[in-house]
């Protein structure tokens, strides 16, 4: 229950059956730990720490820490009053505060952690997690905890994580050889327009050789021309990119975003660079031409 009240949790009437729901809410149950206190308390965002222990002989309700999202998402607050079903014994218990878990740290944590002495009697099971193992001793203290004690499972973390990496691999792989081709998909398409642009422009190449400009120099207009059309399609990329990534930064990972200047400098110069000597490969043979041949031509 909370605060009073039977909890009815957050289905919705459009996707689950009304008999498949009331089952589901009848059969609901959560994970409960407890913690000393100097674990319990680490990361609240909201609330007071936990305190001491419980006192079954009071009549205090279980002080209980949550995990922020875990409460935000089923809309508790500190201050909430909680009743649970632990071994058909109600337990009343509640919220003191709301705390941050970094679950990438391995460690065991729980969303509902409870003030100690108020399930040390209750049926349980203890986890527990060995950081630092060297590769080759892991086998073996595998093989050790399992003959010791014959009902403790063992997990390595670190296979699960190879495993992942490798799948991470794979798909980065994926995206860069996409982006690569999207990258030389578009050094083609800047050479065709590069080519039509200055075939379409014959007549003021040949102009400013006719006035005495040199094949130099009306390269260099053609690599100015083009090289400011990518540093600004580049600088707006770039900053697009940017921007995406902070906000999934801000919002996936909560504030994991680090800008590397140099990496996006040599980005933009090198993007310019590929542009200039693209454009200037498609304008080679046009620019080559006699102003005479020019002429012929158009």
């Amino acid at each position: 229950m909370v605060n009073g009240e039977i909890y009815q949790g957050q289905d919705r009437d459009d996707v689950v059956r009304d008999e498949n729901r009331e089952r589901r809410r009848r059969s609901r149950t959560y994970n409960l730990s407890y913690l000393s206190a100097d674990q319990a308390n680490l990361g609240i965002v909201e609330g007071k720490p936990l305190s001491g222990s419980y006192d079954f002989i009071g009549d205090q309700p279980v002080q209980v820490s949550l995990e922020k999202e875990f409460a935000s998402w089923r809309e508790w607050r500190v201050g909430d009053r909680l009743t649970f079903d632990i071994a058909g014994i109600p337990i009343e218990a509640q919220v003191a505060n709301l705390r941050k878990v970094e679950w990438t740290t391995f460690q065991p944590d729980f969303f509902i952690v409870m003030q100690p002495g108020a399930l040390e009697d209750a049926p349980k099971v203890f986890l527990a997690s060995i950081r630092n193992v060297p590769p080759e001793k892991r086998l073996s203290l595998q093989n050790s905890i399992v003959r010791a004690y014959p009902n403790i499972s063992v997990i390595d973390v670190t296979r699960i994580l190879a495993r992942a990496f490798e799948i991470i691999d794979q798909v980065s792989f994926a995206i860069n050889f996409m982006a690569y081709l999207a990258i030389l998909a578009g050094l083609v398409v800047l050479y065709s327009i590069a080519r039509q642009e200055v075939q379409s422009r014959v007549w003021e190449m040949n102009l400013l050789k006719t006035l005495g400009a040199r094949f130099p120099l009306v390269m260099r207009i053609v690599q100015t021309e083009f090289g400011l059309l990518a540093l600004f399609a580049a600088a707006s990329g770039l900053l697009l990119s940017l921007v995406f990534s902070f906000i999934i930064s801000w919002v996936v990972f909560e504030n994991l975003w680090r800008i590397n200047w140099w990496s996006n400098a040599v980005t933009l110069m090198a993007v310019v660079a590929l542009s200039v000597v693209t454009a200037s490969l498609a304008a080679h043979r046009t620019l080559r031409q006699k102003p005479l041949a020019l002429l012929r031509t158009v």
